[in-house]
Formats: C-alpha cells, sequence, structure tokens
C-alpha cells in the first residue's frame, strides 16, 4: 500500500506526539503505511478481530488507524507516527498531488498542527520544503530515495 492508496472511508518516547497549538515538522521515511483496524476501549486500543470481534458485536464500530516511520526534524531522530482517518485524508490528497507533478510524498517534508481537544480535534497537514538532513545510516534503512 502507497500513500496514493490509503483507504480513508471510514505518544510520546518513540512516537511523534501531537499537542495542539504546536506544529511538528517531519519526513516520512517509510515506503507503504501499516494498516490497522482497531476499537478503544477505556483510553486503550485494541485490535479488531474482523467478524468474530466482541467489540464490534456490541455495536462499537472500529476505527482505522496508520503507522509510518519519520524522521523527527526537531528532535533529529526516527520516530514512529500514528495516526488516524483524517490524517490519512490529507495525506492521501497530498501524495496524488505531488504523483501529478511526477513527484511523492517522500521529496517533501510534512507539517501537522492540531487544534481543539477531544471530539473537537481537528488537524491540518501541509507539505513544506524538505528542510530535513537525514543520516546516512538511517536513509540506507529505507529504499526510499531521499
Amino acid at each position: 500500500m502507497s500513500f496514493t492508496d490509503l483507504d480513508v472511508s471510514s505518544g510520546g518516547g518513540d512516537y511523534i506526539k501531537l499537542v495542539a497549538g504546536t506544529p511538528i515538522t517531519f519526513h516520512i521515511l517509510s515506503q507503504n503505511p501499516e494498516k490497522s483496524i482497531v476499537h478503544w476501549k477505556d483510553k486503550k486500543k485494541k485490535n479488531c478481530t474482523g467478524p468474530d470481534c466482541d467489540m464490534c458485536a456490541e455495536g462499537d464500530k472500529p476505527k482505522h488507524r496508520w503507522i509510518i516511520d519519520v524522521w523527527d526534524n526537531k528532535e533529529s531522530k526516527m520516530k514512529k507516527f500514528e495516526f488516524g482517518s483524517m490524517i490519512a485524508t490529507q495525506l492521501k490528497a497530498i501524495a496524488e498531488m505531488m504523483d501529478e507533478n511526477k513527484q511523492t510524498i517522500h521529496d517533501t517534508d510534512i507539517r501537522v498542527k492540531t487544534t481543539g481537544s477531544g471530539l473537537e480535534t481537528e488537524y491540518s497537514v501541509l507539505h513544506v520544503p524538505m528542510t530535513s538532513s537525514i543520516p546516512q545510516d538511517v536513509q540506507d534503512k529505507y529504499s526510499t530515495p531521499f
């Protein structure tokens, strides 16, 4: 699955943590996002087991989540970035636009700004000129040209 194939129909430590009012800029390292389908219960994530899922049977609608490896520009280190459909939709639009220009989402940095909280949280995702300097040993782990 590439970023243009994202199906959008529906932190801390080694993870990017989004904080309202504080934009974060990173470079996508992963060639393909990993997708999972999860339920949230008591602020904990539980993988959906599909047709026999107890939580689905109780009427809880599962959520789509993606995870990618990124280069955190501020901390100059590799991290994971997990996101839902709202960010996925915007990343897909950026990837499609760049594809029209014979580029990929890997030719740019990504800036995410969060506003609001709880059910009122909104995300603004933009592509910005690549300013990150990714070490060669990190580049060598990925087949994506930088």
